[in-house]
């Protein structure tokens, strides 16, 4: 357990000193629909791929996301050091950020 928070604190710093890293302060998407979720993404700058991390019961983003050819919605609880190196940019929420941090303090 300890190498893979190490590994994961590790794969994240790797993200935030190659600017690979956006936070946000929610990702809310009406109704699900797989075009808002796209849309968003092109908002914030996302080219190729990107995996989005948020809390669990965001059901509209996983809804919306899944359907999605290169980017993966994820779960903070489902979070592992594979999918953020898989992804070329990872898309955090505030609340996402918390609930990591609280995971992975020494």
């Amino acid at each position: 357990k300890k190498a893979r928070k190490k590994a994961l604190r590790g794969v994240l710093s790797m993200r935030t000193a190659d600017d690979q890293l956006v936070i946000i302060d929610e990702f809310t998407v009406a109704g699900g629909k797989t075009k808002a979720v796209a849309n968003a993404l092109k908002a914030v700058g996302v080219g190729k791929s990107a995996l989005i991390v948020d809390v669990a019961d965001n059901k509209d983003l996983a809804r919306g996301a899944r359907n999605l050819a290169k980017s993966n919605w994820i779960a903070v609880d489902g979070l592992n050091v594979y999918d953020v190196l898989r992804h070329e940019i990872l898309i955090l929420t505030k609340a996402s950020v918390d609930a990591i941090g609280a995971v992975l303090r020494p």
